[in-house]
């Protein structure tokens, strides 16, 4: 027996030095970026698989998540947002190259407040200067922003008929760096069109402003400027003292993940 809990105690001990290991460097890099994904055919709403957060000022529709295909729907009030993203704490930038956030979706039906560059569909990232990079898609139209009421670049293609993948791609966060578009791989909008929006770091997609309302149906999103998941290596090393301070007691313990 006491042979027995010293081999526990040693595999214990184990376990608290890969999860203190491990620990230190998500101290040393907190906000480390990660990619994440959502998809339609998990079953899951995109605030139910998380990290994704719903922002309803619908008074008469809900998301509905239905074979595979969420569809957002506003009123034709033109007073209604619908829509999800991730912001402040829960964005992180990678360290190099660009960032980006890709969507598969259709555009059902939708309309612009008159003399409002607004579209139905929006998909974008914030930045903590305010600044902004933002793809708004309306029927067979799409467009890059780079004011509150202005375009740098805008195209003719397919938005309603069939699914596509949309990735906005953003090469920094100053005024006036790079932006591109692609439908389905291929290149179709490039502008330098960062601007300024107020705000803070964020990555949204839906019908996210008031001056528009419509229909999408949305497959599937991902992203690059996420938070990387609390490691399990934290809960492993609350666990493993729990197990330590036990041992003597159980004369034995687990360790999933350090291994003798």
């Amino acid at each position: 027996t006491r042979h027995h809990s010293s081999f526990s105690g040693i595999i214990a001990m184990k376990c608290i030095r890969t999860a203190l290991l491990l620990h230190a460097a998500l101290l040393a890099n907190p906000a480390a970026a990660a990619v994440i994904s959502w998809n339609a055919a998990s079953g899951l709403l995109p605030d139910q698989a998380g990290p994704w957060e719903i922002s309803d000022g619908s008074t008469v529709h809900d998301p509905v998540l239905s074979a595979g295909v969420l569809t957002l729907t506003t009123e034709a009030d033109y007073s209604r947002q619908m829509y999800y993203g991730i912001s402040d704490a829960g964005v992180a930038f990678p360290a190099s190259g660009s960032y980006w956030i890709e969507a598969t979706l259709k555009l059902g039906y939708g309309a612009s407040a008159a003399g409002w560059w607004r579209a139905p569909v929006v998909v974008g990232i914030g930045f903590d200067n305010g600044n902004f990079a933002t793809l708004e898609i309306a029927s067979d139209s799409i467009w890059i922003r780079n004011g509150n009421n202005s375009i740098s670049a805008s195209a003719t293609v397919d938005t309603d008929d069939m699914f596509h993948t949309y990735r906005l791609e953003v090469d920094g966060q100053a005024g006036g760096d790079p932006v591109r578009v692609y439908q389905d791989g291929i290149e179709v909008l490039a502008a330098s069109s960062v601007f300024y929006n107020g705000g803070t770091r964020s990555a949204f997609w839906g019908d996210a402003t008031i001056l528009s309302y419509g229909s999408s149906e949305w497959l599937a999103v991902s992203t690059n400027v996420a938070v990387v998941p609390v490691p399990a290596a934290v809960w492993l090393l609350g666990s493993a003292i729990v197990a330590l301070m036990g041992v003597r007691r159980r004369g034995s313990i687990a360790c999933s993940a350090g291994g003798i």
